[in-house]
C-alpha cells in the first residue's frame, strides 16, 4: 500500500506520533504535553524531508526492519527522547513535561521554577545531535533555547540566588559596604567592651591588678580606633571593587537575557541574529556551552532559520 497524497502522509505521521506518545506516557498523558508538541513538530519536518527524498510511508515487509519512512520519524525524535530521560533522572514520573521557552527565565530561577540541569549530559546530547544526519527546525530551536537557558539559569543561580551571610558568605549583589562598615564598628566595640569587662572582673577577684585595668582599657580603645581608621581608609576601595563586581555580573546577566529573549518568537528565528548576540555575550565574558556555537554554525549553513 503506497501513500502519495500529502494528506495521507500527514495522517500516517500523526497516527505514528499518537501511538508512540501514548505508549511512552500511558495513564499520565496530559493534553498536548511538551513531548507531544515536540514530536509533532519534529516528525512534520522529518516527513517533509522524507517525501523530498522520495521516501513515503509503506507497510513493513520485514518484521525486524523499520520501514524507511518510519526511520525518518524515529531519527527525528531521538534527541527529544534523550533529553526527556536526561531531565527525568529518577524515572519516577513521566507526565510529558520536557522543556519550553521561559519568557521570564530570571524570575523563574529566583522562584525555583526551573528544573535541575545536568550540563554534561545535555551538552553531550546536543553534541550528538549536531553530528546526526537528520536535523529538524523543531529540535534546532529546542536545543538552542535549552543551551542558552542552561548557562543563563546556572549563572543566575550562582549569583542572584547565592546565599548572603554578612562577613561569612557574602553575595556580592546583596552586599552593602556602608552597612558592613558600620556594623563592623559596632561588633568591634562590643568585643572591646567584653575584653575590658573580663579584665575588670578578674581584678575584682584579685586575679588581675586594679591599676592595670585602665591600661587595658586604653590599649583596647586604641586598637578599636586603629581598626575604625583602617576600615574608613579602605572603604572607598572596597566600595569600588564591590560596585565593579556588581556591574560585571549585571552586564553578563543582561547579555544572556537579551540572547534568550531573541528566542521567544513564535515564527522563524534568524540564526545569524542569535549568533551575533551569542558572540557579543562571549566577548563580554559569558562561557556558553560548547555545542551552542557549533549548532548555530550548522543551522546557518542549512539556511539560517529555525
Amino acid at each position: 500500500m503506497g501513500f502519495k497524497g500529502p494528506g495521507e502522509v500527514d495522517a500516517y505521521r500523526r497516527k505514528w506520533v499518537e501511538q508512540v506518545v501514548s505508549t511512552m506516557l500511558a495513564e499520565n498523558r496530559p493534553r498536548y504535553s511538551d513531548i507531544e508538541r515536540l514530536y509533532d513538530g519534529a516528525t512534520r519536518d522529518a516527513a517533509e524531508q522524507a517525501v523530498a527524498a522520495g521516501v513515503f510511508p509503506s507497510e513493513p515487509t520485514d518484521r525486524w526492519k523499520t520501514p524507511p519512512f518510519d526511520d525518518y520519524l524515529h531519527k527525528a525524535v531521538e534527541p527529544i527522547n534523550n533529553l526527556y530521560w536526561a531531565f527525568d533522572r529518577e524515572g519516577a514520573r513521566h507526565n510529558g513535561e520536557l522543556w519550553r521557552h521561559h519568557p521570564s527565565l530570571l524570575q523563574d530561577v529566583k522562584g525555583g521554577r526551573i528544573p535541575e540541569f545536568s550540563r554534561y549530559e545535555i551538552e553531550g546530547i546536543a553534541g550528538e545531535y549536531v553530528k546526526s544526519g537528520l536535523k529538524t527546525a523543531t529540535v534546532d530551536r529546542l536545543m538552542v533555547d535549552l543551551l542558552v537557558a542552561l548557562e543563563f539559569a546556572q549563572y543566575a543561580q550562582t549569583t542572584v540566588n547565592a546565599p548572603h551571610v554578612p562577613f561569612l558568605a557574602q553575595n556580592v549583589l546583596k552586599r552593602g559596604v556602608i552597612f558592613e562598615w558600620f556594623f563592623g564598628r559596632i561588633i568591634a566595640a562590643v568585643i572591646a567592651y567584653v575584653i575590658l569587662a573580663a579584665f575588670w572582673g578578674l581584678s575584682r577577684v584579685g586575679l588581675f591588678p586594679d591599676s592595670w585595668v585602665s591600661g587595658v582599657g586604653l590599649i583596647v580603645t586604641c586598637l578599636w580606633l586603629l581598626d575604625a581608621a583602617w576600615g574608613t581608609i579602605m572603604l572607598p576601595k572596597v566600595w569600588m571593587a564591590t560596585r565593579k563586581a556588581q556591574q560585571t555580573i549585571g552586564a553578563l546577566l543582561n547579555h544572556m537575557s537579551l540572547t534568550y529573549a531573541a528566542l521567544a518568537s513564535d515564527g522563524p528565528i534568524s540564526a545569524q541574529h542569535v549568533t551575533g548576540l551569542v558572540n557579543r555575550a562571549t566577548e563580554a565574558g559569558v562561557v556558553w556551552p560548547g555545542p551552542l556555537h557549533v549548532l548555530l554554525e550548522d543551522i546557518t549553513a542549512r539556511g539560517g532559520r529555525f
